[in-house]
C-alpha cells in the first residue's frame, strides 16, 4: 500500500480502520450499474444511449475469490443479466431488432443456463418473424437445459412456440411438419 501510494498519489484514501479508493477515481463497473440501474427503473421505456455498456462481460475484479468480492460479483452479474433481459425487451418494442438480438445474446453468453435469457431469444425473433429462429432457439435452450440439467423447459418457454403455433415447424426447412393421421 505504501508503494501504491507513493507510486499513485491520491487513489487510496485511508481513514482509521479502512481503506478505500479516491472518490475522484473512475470505476467503470460504477458505470455498469448506473445504466443497469437506470433501465431496471419502473415504468420507464426509454434506452439509455449509453446501453452498449451493458454489452461487455463486466466481471469484477476476475480472479479473485475473497467471500466479499464473490459475492459482490454475483450481485453484479445479476443485475447486468436482468438489465440485459429488459434492455432487449425495450428494444425489441422499439422494432429495433439488432440491437435486441445483442443485448439477448450478451445474456445468454454469459449463462446459456439462463432460461428467461433463452425466451428473450425467441421472442425477438416472433417479433421479427422470424418463426424458424425462434423454434431453433428454443430447441437450443431445450437441448442445453436437458444436457447440463436433466430438465425440460419451463411451461413459459414452451407456451411462448404454442402462442405462435410452432410446435411443428421444422427448423432445418421452415416448414410445417405434417401430422400423422391415424383412423
Amino acid at each position: 500500500m505504501w508503494r501504491l501510494q507513493r507510486d499513485h498519489p491520491g487513489l487510496i484514501e485511508t481513514r482509521p480502520g479502512i481503506l478505500s479508493l479516491a472518490e475522484s477515481v473512475w470505476v467503470d463497473v460504477h458505470d455498469v450499474m448506473r445504466v443497469a440501474h437506470e433501465i431496471l427503473l419502473p415504468d420507464e421505456e426509454r434506452v439509455p444511449a449509453d446501453f452498449p455498456l451493458l454489452l461487455r462481460d463486466a466481471e469484477l475484479m476476475p480472479g479473485w475469490d475473497d467471500e466479499w468480492i464473490v459475492f459482490e460479483r454475483e450481485r453484479l452479474r445479476q443485475l447486468r443479466l436482468h438489465a440485459l433481459e429488459v434492455l432487449a425487451q425495450r428494444l425489441t418494442a422499439q422494432r429495433r431488432f439488432g440491437a435486441a438480438l445483442e443485448a439477448a445474446l450478451a445474456a445468454l453468453g454469459s449463462d446459456p443456463l439462463r432460461e428467461s435469457a433463452h425466451r428473450v431469444m425467441i421472442s425477438v425473433h416472433l417479433a421479427q418473424g422470424n418463426l424458424c429462429e425462434a423454434r431453433r432457439q428454443y430447441e437450443e435452450c431445450a437441448s442445453i437445459l436437458g444436457a447440463e440439467l436433466g430438465v425440460a423447459p419451463s411451461p413459459l418457454t414452451r407456451r411462448l412456440l404454442h402462442d405462435f403455433d410452432l410446435g411443428d415447424v421444422d427448423v432445418r426447412t421452415g416448414q410445417k411438419r405434417l401430422q400423422d393421421v391415424t383412423p
